[in-house]
């Protein structure tokens, strides 16, 4: 009897410690943010979203290759994943992201069968070409319920056939935002922008997810969105990177830096240690960052303060108390 106890408490702890390990760490990067050392920053990811491509349909089969990742952002991104595999043996899944703010315009002329089609075959030429695992849709141009409309039928009906290439689905969304359960059922990933709060509070966070939660979405496909910025107490559209935050405060410690500073409210590396608890505690798929070329590099920290911060929380294992 206490054989069979000690294997089923050797069989919770071991599924403990792998459901916590498989935590995700993303973080999308810009493509005017390539000049940080991106080869470091892989060592800290699981995932890394490369935003971004306007999705332009009068291109046909090139719909993806205007605006305005490149081929030496595609290259470089690359280079990375093969760098993280090559020092960890692990691998980094890269994203794709279709739209964002100011690039968003072309989801509304994805209006139909064929154009569907000729989306599915310019995603399955870029991505086979630069080893990309996933496609991310990031609608910012919904004006109507039309729009809305238009845009959840057009996941819904890529989604399948972007799978049967192989690759993964995720859409960002506001915090608030609602969505139908033929879209979450749809995709893999549901990127939640909980940094688009004026200060992003722990209390607001929660609700948010909460409230996604109760919605029905199945906790690991939501993940929780972090912010690498800060901004201003009394002028919210007055916004600082963190990297900034640090440069200004003038320390060399980074760590140590809290917020308020200066009168801008930003998340430290504590409060991005605890936003990463709560996605533990929720049972998410994960966190991610917006965006990683505002975190703050340096030869202590060379993967990025915040960055390194959410890594080492998502891999921590709690003790295990001997007592049931």
């Amino acid at each position: 009897m206490r054989e069979a106890w000690s294997l089923f408490l050797c069989w919770v702890v071991c599924f403990a410690r792998r459901s916590m390990a498989e935590l995700a760490v993303a973080g999308y990067l810009p493509d005017y943010r390539f000049y940080i050392d991106l080869n470091q920053t892989a060592l800290y990811l699981t995932d890394l979203y490369l935003f971004s491509v306007q999705v332009n349909p009068a291109l046909g089969a090139k719909m993806l290759t205007g605006c305005c990742l490149g081929e030496d952002h595609l290259v470089k991104a690359k280079q990375a994943a093969a760098y993280k595999k090559e020092v960890t043996g692990r691998h980094l899944t890269q994203w794709l992201t279709i739209g964002g703010g100011g690039r968003s315009e072309g989801f509304q002329a994805l209006n139909g069968k064929e154009s569907y089609r000729r989306f599915v075959k310019a995603a399955e030429s870029i991505t086979k070409e630069y080893g990309i695992g996933g496609i991310d849709f990031d609608h910012e141009a919904l004006r109507s319920h039309q729009d809305v409309v238009g845009f959840f039928r057009f996941i819904v009906a890529v989604a399948p056939a972007l799978r049967k290439l192989g690759l993964f689905v995720s859409i960002a969304i506001h915090a608030g935002f609602s969505i139908p359960a033929q879209v979450y059922e749809a995709v893999d990933r549901i990127n939640v922008m909980t940094y688009d709060y004026p200060f992003a509070g722990l209390d607001e966070v929660t609700s948010s997810i909460d409230t996604l939660i109760d919605s029905g979405i199945p906790t690991e496909k939501l993940f929780l969105g972090i912010p690498a910025y800060g901004r201003h107490q009394n002028d919210v559209g007055n916004v600082m990177t963190f990297a900034e935050i640090v440069d200004a405060a003038g320390t060399h410690i980074a760590e140590r830096v809290q917020g308020p500073w200066n009168e801008f409210m930003f998340d430290s590396p504590s409060v991005v240690r605890q936003k990463v608890r709560l996605a533990k505690e929720k049972n998410l798929g994960g966190v991610f960052m917006w965006e990683l070329g505002q975190d703050k590099q340096s030869y202590t920290f060379p993967g990025g303060v915040l960055l390194e911060a959410m890594q080492s929380e998502a891999e921590k294992h709690e003790p295990v108390s001997d007592e049931l």
